[in-house]
């Protein structure tokens, strides 16, 4: 009799084991012989579900030959070396048969005016790689179906948008997906779209977006214009302050100052009089190129 410790590993590993248990795949109808990685020598015992599998007789080598397996024997084995085999022991291995893929799992619609979106899962690949997933539609009182554009739906893709449907409209659809042996089973989903939107709802839409926009157009113009009137307040400020200021040199009075200043400028022909020790007037002219010329009395 197999020991209820033995028994109680099984469960204990079984989970943490479902994982990275090696998968081995069979076809349906036909024999599986699953070895025993740990066996030694002697009589392996294989478990499942909890149980001893008394009537699968192991093998040579420690293999369990499943004959004329089925979906029912699909699942997760354990083998132990021998009876008295300590719970780290066991070796998980996972039997899978190949077969038509399942039905996809959590389809559902998403209905808009003239658009849907459709979602789904492919949970069962029946233990092969998946082909492509079929997707077709109709109206509800439609004849012939519709291919989805483009009509190639990767097996990796878990999410389609159709376009072109008529507003408030019911469709049904269609989804499945397929390997190598064949599609597995339809699902069909049934969604209305939304109904078409009167005039008078799109002006109102239209009008309130004008709303919107313009408020926000508006405080923005305003913003703009402040920040232009306060730089060129700024620059004109700055520009008056730098032409008024005058910087004396040597002392010289206010009237100097002008004097020089009115030299700088071009365009200007002054006359200066000036006295020599016998009070003899002399005219020196100064020119525009800010050159002093002294008459010479000869």
């Amino acid at each position: 009799m197999l020991p209820v410790l033995l028994l109680s590993a099984f469960y204990y590993n079984a989970a943490a084991a479902g994982h990275s248990a090696p998968h081995f795949y069979g076809d349906p109808a036909e024999n599986v012989s699953l070895p025993c990685p740990g066996w030694t020598g002697g009589d392996a015992v294989w478990v499942r579900d909890g149980r001893a599998l008394a009537d699968a007789a192991p093998a040579p080598g420690g293999h369990l030959l499943v004959r004329n397996a089925s979906a029912d024997d699909e699942g997760l084995y354990g083998c132990a070396p021998h009876a008295d085999a300590a719970p780290s022991d066991i070796f998980y291995v996972h039997l899978l048969l190949r077969r038509l893929p399942g039905p996809l799992a959590n389809v559902r619609v998403r209905a808009h005016t003239v658009l849907a979106e459709l979602f789904w899962h492919a949970n069962d690949t029946g233990a092969l790689p998946l082909s492509r997933i079929g997707l077709r539609y109709r109206a509800k009182d439609g004849a012939h179906w519709k291919q989805p554009i483009p009509p190639h739906v990767a097996p990796s893709e878990a999410h389609r948008e159709l376009y072109g449907l008529r507003p408030n409209t019911t469709y049904e659809f269609q989804l499945w997906a397929e390997n190598r042996l064949g599609p597995g089973p339809n699902v069909t989903v049934r969604a209305t779209t939304r109904a078409d939107l009167s005039r008078s709802d799109v002006a109102r839409g239209l009008v309130a977006e004008a709303l919107v926009l313009g408020s926000e157009s508006w405080v923005a113009a305003v913003v703009g214009s402040l920040v232009v009137v306060l730089l060129v307040a700024v620059g004109g400020a700055c520009f008056v302050y730098r032409s008024q200021r005058v910087v004396p040199a040597n002392g010289d009075s206010t009237e100097g100052m002008e004097l020089v200043s009115n030299l700088q400028q071009p365009g200007y022909e002054l006359e200066v009089l000036e006295q020599d020790e016998n009070s003899n007037s002399q005219r020196a002219h100064l020119l525009n190129n800010n050159v002093e010329v002294h008459p010479v009395r000869i």
